[in-house]
């Protein structure tokens, strides 16, 4: 039976600490807690290692709906349930609550990273049976509920293996660096609380003055900072976009 603690009123399991790294070459996230034999989550998409299906941000929104690490500028969650939830709270508690569907989606998967914005729009609308302009805070609990699972199947998170400690496997730990810094964009991209605590945004003191380039080893991609958002100049294993918490 899963064991279960209470931390800023969020359920998750006794694992409290998700590092990124590699198995036999393949990215991993390594899963570890006191009193707990340590999980691996090997291949699959980014999004079923992390236990973050919204490929939610690390900041003070991820933290305080039980984030216990980062890969990257991407937040780990403990299980899937927990990841699951945070992107609820982001989506019909945070600034995205007024914005439609089609506002939504171009800001998950905004069209001058490359990415096909028309097509992911119109894909949700139909498997969801909503309308582009249907906004989050109007729709009911099932039309919620049909369209982020219309997101979840555009984005396809595919699965990888799961492995436990006594299998032993050897594990590589590493993380995103900037290209010229060597510092995780984890900590580039510090976030801090908005003042109407909808959603943590950049401070505005540490925000870079123009878009810088960084490359990740794990995922040999290009992610650059433009404004609010952190768009994709290259695939990301298979995701698309990133909610900016």
């Amino acid at each position: 039976m899963k064991r279960e603690l209470i931390v800023n009123d969020i359920f998750f399991n006794e694992y409290n600490k998700g590092e990124p790294g590699r198995i036999d070459g393949k990215r991993t996230i390594k899963y570890s807690g006191p009193g707990e034999k340590d999980i691996y989550k090997i291949k699959g998409t980014r999004g079923w290692r992390n236990n973050n299906p919204g490929n939610i941000v690390c900041g003070t929104f991820s933290k305080g709906e039980g984030a216990i690490g980062c890969d990257g500028i991407f937040a780990i969650f403990s299980d899937i349930e927990t990841g699951d939830r945070a992107q609820s709270t982001l989506l019909r508690g945070g600034a995205y609550k007024n914005k439609s569907i089609k506002e939504v989606i171009k800001i998950y998967s905004p069209p001058e990273g490359g990415n096909p914005t028309e097509k992911y729009i119109q894909y949700v609308t139909e498997k969801s049976g909503l309308p582009e302009n249907k906004k989050i805070k109007d729709m009911t609990d099932d039309e919620f509920k049909r369209f982020r699972g219309a997101m979840k199947k555009f984005e396809n998170t595919t699965p990888g293996k799961t492995k436990s400690g006594a299998d032993k496997p050897l594990f590589v730990p590493g993380r995103f660096q900037t290209k010229k810094q060597g510092a995780s964009s984890g900590d580039r991209f510090a976030k801090s609380k908005s003042s109407s605590a909808d959603v943590s945004r950049t401070d505005k003191k540490s925000r870079p003055a123009r878009s810088r380039a960084y490359k990740s080893s794990a995922c040999e991609e290009t992610l650059a900072r433009e404004g609010k958002r952190v768009v994709r100049k290259e695939a990301d294993c298979g995701t698309r976009g990133s909610f900016i918490s």
